[in-house]
């Protein structure tokens, strides 16, 4: 047993029927002690009794890592987990392995398994031929096994239980399902993905384990689409919901480096950014192996950063995409075709407290998105730099309801406003209505509304925005739909040719994007006798001075 008594409790806590973790030191007293408290135990089985081929070549007893303990715990919760993995966590030899003992000790069992290719799907067999021929041979008297059947596409036991390796399962009885790599399956066909929903998953009998595992492979595939319905889904979970579990890099043990490195001014904003994550409500395990705890504050060791610096190097901007530390920075990688992920979050700042100066005024920023979806920010600006403060998004909503947010604000908040930046639909009236959304809101009493003029580059307004990110602070407590956009905002994909078009995705985290954008295009955020990259020479017009709102 790999894991210490500490972590095997903490993983399997209020788990009912894991066995004691006395269980894997002891020996059996005897034939019958062997079989009925020993043999009986899956969970034991899966270290004791199964032969794998490691990184070396060599044939090596399996025995259950960190990461795959978790996975096979959060199987215990519920059947269909959909994970987000740092690379060589060993998932995939785990579920081989998993749903091989399934096989050798459940009858009539169909079990489905599909990675990114033929070639690594039947590699896939040939690796239970080893557990096969390694497995003890009076065990397989006792229970009666013979193979029969074994080809590069299934493997058949003599109870009936089957193995089948294929690219979909459609019209098939899935008591299994293990999916190797989704990622690399939708950007390779994402037709294969799409079949995988209406067919493979169709196939799988209600209640019965399902696990889909890769790494991020960019956000224009099904796994992100999966992955953030899983992690969105609100309230209890079906049998035929998923799971979210990720494993990041900072639990795995093997993810250090003895020699010394030199760490740059990057490096360490990096470990700060880390360490802030670690000891963040999201994270549900801590490898206490892997990390450092001191009274109770979990940092990184030097073994690790000298192995990010050792790692960074090697894979450059793909370092987040193979091994994330969290799920966002899964999804962070620039080849993506996000517009500010990396700069984000190499020069970006986030603060858990409260920003707002009571000496200084608040600027709001609006949009009105897709879906009817109203999205306010509300900024202050320093002589060093722009803060968001407060934000605010609600869609369904009549313009007196967004008013009344900002009076609400400022009665309770003291906020004491300076201005208001719209876009120029602003001024587009209202079908069935007279009058403007902009006349509307006069009429309900805002004044210092600026409105700014079409854009004709939406690029170059981008261009702006980054320029003001290095500037640019945001409050986590109020802001967070903000900081994931920052990360997810992002070109849109062209199917048919396989590359970013060079215009934004017209999604939900566009809205939140087009409010910073609103407000970088303001300059309001600039200070005098400052410039910033714009090419047209005037984008503020209409400005109506008034009263505080």
């Amino acid at each position: 047993m790999i894991l210490t008594k500490l972590q095997y409790d903490t993983i399997y806590f209020g788990i009912d029927g894991v066995p004691d973790y006395s269980l894997f030191g002891n020996q059996p007293s005897s034939d019958e002690d062997f079989l009925m408290n020993y043999v009986t135990s899956k969970l034991w089985r899966m270290n004791n009794l199964y032969t794998i081929i490691n990184k070396a070549g060599k044939r090596i007893p399996f025995v259950m890592n960190y990461a795959q303990h978790v996975v096979f715990s959060e199987h215990m919760r519920h059947p269909r987990l959909i994970i987000l993995k740092s690379r060589q966590r060993g998932i995939s030899t785990h579920y081989l392995i998993d749903f091989y003992d399934d096989a050798m000790f459940g009858d009539n069992l169909t079990i489905g398994m599909q990675s990114y290719g033929l070639e690594e799907s039947a590699a896939l067999l040939k690796r239970l031929d080893v557990a096969w021929d390694n497995f003890s041979d009076g065990i397989k008297e006792f229970l009666g096994l013979q193979i029969s059947k074994s080809n590069t596409k299934a493997l058949g036991l003599s109870n009936g239980s089957i193995i089948k390796i294929q690219t979909s399962f459609r019209g098939e009885t899935l008591q299994r399902l293990h999916v190797s790599e989704l990622g690399k399956i939708a950007n390779k066909n994402p037709q294969k993905a799409v079949e995988l929903r209406a067919g493979t998953l169709q196939a799988l009998a209600m209640g019965n384990r399902a696990a889909i595992e890769s790494t991020a492979e960019g956000m224009h595939n099904a796994f992100y689409t999966m992955w953030y319905d899983a992690v969105g889904h609100i309230g209890l979970r079906s049998l035929k919901d998923f799971k979210p579990v990720f494993l990041s890099w900072v639990d795995d043990p093997d993810c250090i480096v003895t020699i010394p490195q030199t760490i740059t001014t990057e490096d360490r904003a990096y470990f700060t950014t880390v360490e802030q994550w670690l000891n963040s409500d999201s994270v549900s395990f801590i490898n206490l192996n892997a990390v450092t705890c001191t009274e109770g504050v979990y940092s990184l060791s030097d073994q690790q950063k000298w192995w990010v610096v050792a790692q960074r190097r090697e894979l450059g901007e793909l370092f987040n995409q193979e091994y994330p530390y969290s799920p966002e920075a899964a999804f962070a990688s620039v080849r993506d075709g996000t517009y500010y992920a990396r700069l984000w979050s190499e020069r970006g700042t986030v603060v858990e407290s409260e920003l707002y100066d009571t000496a200084l005024g608040v600027f709001t920023s609006w949009d009105l998105g897709m879906n009817d979806t109203m999205e306010i920010g509300f900024w202050q600006v320093w002589s060093d730099g722009v803060r968001l403060i407060d934000y605010y998004y609600n869609s369904g909503e009549g313009l007196e309801h967004y008013y009344n947010i900002l009076r609400m604000k400022a009665r309770d908040l003291g906020y004491k406003y300076e201005s208001h930046v719209f876009p120029h639909d602003i001024k587009v009236r209202e079908l069935g209505i007279a009058k403007s959304r902009y006349g509307l809101l006069h009429d309900l009493g805002m004044r210092r509304m600026i409105v700014l003029k079409r854009s004709n580059n939406v690029t170059n307004d981008i261009e702006v925005v980054r320029t003001m990110i290095p500037k640019l602070t945001i409050d986590a407590s109020t802001c967070d739909r903000v900081i994931k956009m920052m990360g997810r905002y992002t070109k849109e994909w062209d199917a048919n040719r396989g590359v970013f078009k060079d215009k934004p995705l017209h999604d939900e985290w566009s809205n939140p994007a087009d409010m910073i954008r609103y407000f970088a295009m303001s300059k309001l955020w600039v200070p005098k006798g400052s410039s910033v990259p714009m090419k047209r020479k005037r984008y503020v017009s209409n400005v109506i001075d008034g009263m505080a709102l």
